[in-house]
């Protein structure tokens, strides 16, 4: 009987009015100043309650047309939210790429650092959270503007006279989860579009995602310099000059020329046997091109610049040294068979008095890697006879093969004590093949023949190695000698390069102007403080992620300015939207379309198979402004 009923009820209605004829009597209700008649079954209304002033008969009433400027200024409108979003992630991608390259790389952000002072001088703390949020801040607003670009793009499809398909409507939609689009995206149901669309967002997520973790991906920590005072010095170690020997010992034999012996002062004997452990002047290197090989850069460190160190500055413990003329030496124990010595390569130092103590001394060229020497000590266990060592056959010995390079290299040392805190060599190297043999040996026996300097041979360099005879066949305990015998091949190498006190010329305390051009540097007081590095690789994975997704938005953005479709007013409650504001295509009825079987039952799978053809259009209310 209900049904019956109803049934009666919705034949005996009729329409007041066709649709257009409601929108068009509506319009002119509102254009006018009068009051709106209540609603009658007669489809024309009664004008008797109007006054003659209140009527016009001019002309038959025409539909409003809207022109174009208000129509662009309501696209505008609808995408203001999008386009402040969109210019705020713009900005902070641009601030944190900026702020990574300045306060997290390495030589480069030392260099920013210099050029904006205390800006970026921070410790890893705070450089560390000012990327963290600047990162975080950026990721949420770049999905913010992306979920609101899919959101207008999906009613901006659906304002088509077509519409656009379920699964594109809630592959774009931000009510749908992620692993919802993902479903979309994969399912078989899904036709190509819906597919890229689903993929698209997809994947524009999963890169701001991606953004923020790859950034950090093999960082690293290193140290950077607070610079206080840069001033000019020469600094470095040139390449061995065996001109200068004799006239080195000229000039300290002209000190006491009445003096008979040969004049070695004790700081020579000092640092020959020491040198290569000595931190004031040597530092550990990387061997070139040899693993096993101990490497010693020479760059001089503190101790060699002149002029003197300033004084001041205190909060600045460090100096650092620019670039600079280096040398480095390089040992391989041992050498090759096919390499040797004669008598001419040798020179014996010994005494055959009551204390039967000497050694001999070789150097000559390699045959067997060409550019480079070998050298051998060979302990006299009997003392020396006629120049050479009494007892025949074989004798303790160390032998080596030595390399010496030529290169550059900046030095970090201690204003306190000199020290060299860390050098930094570049990757070219000049292996040098042409040293002066002679100059270098009468460098060797100036140091070494403690009978021309009339030094007792318990008192020699000698006697170190004439008393370790059963530690040198030890390859454990023969550790201690190899270094000493290691510092004093380097020892000629150098003192007696341009910027040492073996060149005659060089003062104390003065710049001379005569040095190699590459000697004249700049040293800088700094203070230390640890930074982050970021890799560039990684760096440049999340600028390549960041920023598609930003260049995705801004595309999406002024594609909807140049075709400025016909929007609804987008509240922020999308479910409400879509109740009131979306149906089928060709559905006038309430809701969204014809009620259909099985939908409150479905699955997900079975859902995207029902909804595979339907499609989504606007609902144009009464009195809706487009």
């Amino acid at each position: 009987m209900a049904q019956e009923r109803h049934a009666k009820q919705d034949a005996d209605y009729q329409p007041l009015y066709i649709q257009d004829q409601v929108d068009d009597h509506q319009r002119q209700h509102q254009h006018g100043d009068f009051p709106r008649p209540e609603q009658t079954k007669n489809p024309i209304a009664s004008t008797e309650y109007l006054s003659s002033s209140q009527l016009s008969y001019s002309e038959p009433y025409t539909p409003a047309h809207y022109p174009r400027s208000q129509k662009s200024s309501s696209i505008f409108s609808a995408t203001g939210y999008l386009l402040f979003l969109v210019v705020v992630s713009t900005l902070l991608f641009v601030f944190t790429s900026w702020f990574v390259q300045a306060a997290f790389s390495g030589e480069v952000g030392v260099r920013v650092s210099q050029a904006f002072g205390k800006l970026l001088k921070w410790e890893v703390g705070d450089a560390l959270a000012v990327l963290r949020v600047s990162q975080g801040v950026l990721s949420a607003c770049t999905t913010l503007a992306l979920m609101n670009a899919f959101e207008l793009l999906q009613w901006a499809l659906a304002s088509r006279d077509r519409g656009i398909s379920v699964p594109s409507f809630l592959g774009l939609s931000p009510t749908t989860a992620p692993w919802g689009v993902a479903m979309i995206a994969l399912s078989k149901a899904s036709r190509l579009p819906e597919r890229l669309w689903g993929l698209i967002r997809v994947a524009l997520l999963a890169a701001i995602w991606l953004a923020g973790i790859v950034i950090f991906v093999r960082a690293s920590v290193m140290t950077a310099y607070d610079t206080g005072y840069t001033y000019d010095v020469t600094a470095g170690v040139g390449q061995f000059n065996g001109s200068y020997v004799p006239r080195y010992l000229e000039k300290i034999k002209a000190v006491e020329p009445s003096y008979r012996f040969q004049i070695v002062p004790s700081t020579i004997l000092a640092w020959s046997y020491s040198l290569v452990w000595n931190s004031l002047h040597v530092i550990s290197g990387t061997p070139i091109d040899c693993k096993d090989c101990d490497a010693y850069l020479l760059t001089g460190g503190v101790i060699m610049t002149t002029p003197w160190l300033p004084e001041g500055y205190d909060r600045y413990p460090l100096v650092n040294i620019d670039k600079a003329p280096a040398t480095q030496v390089q040992f391989k124990r041992g050498m090759d068979s096919s390499d040797g010595f004669t008598d001419e390569n040798c020179s014996t130092y010994g005494s055959s008095g009551n204390i039967t103590l000497g050694m001999k001394v070789c150097i000559n060229k390699s045959k067997a890697s060409p550019g480079s020497y070998v050298a051998g000590l060979y302990v006299c266990s009997n003392g020396t006879a006629n120049n050479a060592c009494s007892q025949p056959g074989s004798l303790p010995n160390l032998t080596t093969t030595m390399s010496v390079y030529g290169l550059s290299a900046a030095a970090i040392s201690a204003r306190s004590n000199f020290s060299i805190m860390s050098a930094q060599q570049s990757h070219l190297s000049i292996l040098n093949p042409n040293i002066d043999l002679e100059g270098y040996k009468a460098a060797l026996d100036w140091i070494l023949d403690f009978n021309a300097t009339n030094l007792p041979p318990t008192s020699a360099i000698a006697e170190h190695f004439w008393n370790a005879q059963d530690q040198i066949s030890s390859p454990y305990w023969s550790s201690e000698l190899t270094r000493t015998f290691q510092s004093l091949l380097t020892f000629p190498l150098w003192f007696f390069n341009p910027n040492n006190y073996g060149n005659p010329d060089l003062e104390v305390r003065d710049v001379v102007q005569n040095l190699p051009p590459q000697h004249y540097v700049k040293a800088s007081l700094t203070r230390p403080f640890t930074k982050i590095v970021l890799d560039k690789g990684m760096f440049v994975a999340f600028a390549v992620l960041e920023g598609l997704s930003i260049l995705f938005i801004w595309a999406l953005l002024i594609w909807l300015w140049i075709t400025k479709p016909r929007l609804p007013q987008i509240t922020s409650y999308p479910l409400v939207d879509f109740a009131f504001k979306a149906k089928e295509p060709g559905y006038t009825g309430e809701g969204f379309g014809p009620r259909r079987a099985g939908i409150y039952e479905a699955d997900g799978q079975e859902l995207r198979r029902r909804m595979r053809d339907v499609r989504v259009t606007l609902r144009r209310d009464e009195g809706a402004s487009m």
